[in-house]
């Protein structure tokens, strides 16, 4: 009886802060989650072995996503010199993913809870599919670049803003967390493999088929993943994992956007979640600018970078199971907050007044560990201070601001290393240093709400 009066609750309150909520009956609220008890109390839970197909499906969407997104990164320099074109043109490419992503998450969560998981994922690999092969004609003009990578842009918050709702769909709360964070790091790990694949077929005496082989390559790619996607993906169990599963957004689009923008606990989240998500962002955009005046060579950023991306998602993978365990998403929150900021701190003497490999690479290491994982953290504990609304609306909000935060940020550390010299440099430090304070202490005002888990 402990879910069914948690169900009324809620329900009772998404009905008081609905806007329609004048113009319901008191006998047709009453009759509605008198409904609802019924159906929560006659359903039977069951977990299929076939989730892990879903998330595998799910993971490699995500992963090609990734690869899509730093095709050109690693060689930037390279186009430029075939095309003969500026070179902020080329970086362009890559900040597409960031431009496009805030304005076509509304779209994609409004999709992704309206219409269903399968649909929203199947139409932004659609567009990928589009994207992809429009790349293959930069030899006729580079403008097909744009517009082709501007069409996997618009696809991706439909698949990157939904591994909390694959979760929530397919996994008990012994494995949500676990799960959304495997489904968040996969794209982290399509970026890791994006830097290796276009070394594969460009080099520094490269011409333009050799760029025409690589965008053919990905192409092909995102193709067979996109197939195999679905024809084999699944929008949710026939019977659900666990009561939460169970219980059907009573909120549409609009009126959850209304509820969860009014709940206090939600906003402290989204200012410290968004906060230090866009600092890794940007952190890894400019590691290169941020690290070569100090000697670093390109390879020894690109193994940083590297360092830094596996450590993040093996430090995830941990905390993801912890917090299965353990269930004390404030705690763990803050945690990783504090260490954000810590190894941060510890960063800027240690590449000031030292710049040793070894120590960067163990510093690099520890701030992805703790940076990678409070990603998939800050999209589960949305979810849970927001039951019963949607998932993909809670976490998707949350990625979209950080986006918008990100940009900006890249934008003021661009003029810090417009300049020549270590002091540029380390006012981008400062720059996320200071973001990331701020960060932690509004983790400390995010209060452990976890309505979801009281299922």
């Amino acid at each position: 009886m402990g879910e069914v009066l948690i169900v009324k609750n809620l329900m009772e309150e998404i009905a008081q802060q609905s806007p329609n909520a004048s113009c319901v009956k008191a006998s047709e609220k009453d009759s509605v989650i008198e409904s609802k008890e019924k159906n929560l109390t006659a359903v039977k839970y069951k977990v299929y072995w076939y989730r892990f197909v879903v998330l595998f499906l799910y993971c490699i969407a995500n992963f090609i996503f990734g690869i899509l997104w730093t095709t050109f990164m690693p060689i930037a320099g390279i186009v430029q010199t075939i095309y003969n074109i500026d070179i902020n043109l080329v970086n362009m490419v890559a900040l597409l993913f960031m431009i496009w992503y805030s304005p076509i998450s509304i779209l994609s969560n409004y999709v992704t809870d309206q219409y269903g998981l399968r649909i929203g994922c199947v139409l932004g690999l659609i567009l990928s599919i589009l994207g992809s092969w429009i790349r293959c004609l930069i030899n006729s003009s580079f403008a097909a670049i744009l517009v082709g990578q501007s069409l996997c842009a618009i696809g991706q918050p439909f698949i990157y803003g939904s591994p909390a709702k694959v979760a929530a769909y397919w996994f008990s709360e012994d494995g949500r967390a676990l799960a959304t964070t495997i489904g968040n790091v996969a794209n982290l790990l399509g970026c890791s493999i994006g830097y290796i694949i276009p070394s594969i077929f460009v080099g520094d005496n490269s011409n333009s088929n050799d760029i025409y082989n690589l965008l053919l390559c990905e192409a092909l790619m995102t193709t067979i993943v996109s197939i195999v996607f679905i024809a084999a993906f699944k929008d949710k169990p026939d019977t659900p994992p666990c009561a939460a599963a169970a219980v059907e957004k009573q909120a549409g689009f609009v009126e959850g956007l209304c509820i969860i923008v009014k709940n206090k606990n939600y906003l402290w989240l989204l200012i410290s979640g968004a906060t230090v998500m866009a600092n890794m962002y940007t952190y890894s955009t400019i590691l290169y600018q941020i690290l070569a005046p100090f000697g670093f060579s390109s390879d020894d950023v690109g193994i940083i970078g590297m360092i830094f991306n596996l450590a993040g998602v093996v430090g995830a993978m941990l905390i993801g199971k912890i917090l299965d365990w353990w269930k004390r998403y404030n705690l763990v929150f803050v945690a990783l907050q504090i260490a954000n900021t810590l190894f941060t701190v510890l960063f800027l003497p240690s590449l000031h007044f030292s710049a040793n490999y070894a120590l960067i690479v163990v510093l690099n290491c520890l701030i992805g560990c703790a940076f990678v994982a409070i990603t998939p953290v800050t999209l589960d504990f949305a979810c849970e201070i927001t039951f019963p609304c949607g998932e993909a609306l809670s976490s998707g909000l949350i990625i979209a601001i950080s986006s918008i935060i990100s940009i900006a940020q890249v934008f003021i550390c661009g003029v810090f290393v417009d300049y020549i010299g270590e002091g540029p440099s380390m006012d981008s430090l400062y720059l996320l240093t200071g973001f990331g304070v701020l960060a932690t202490i509004a983790s400390f005002l995010v209060e452990e709400k976890l309505l979801r888990l009281a299922f």
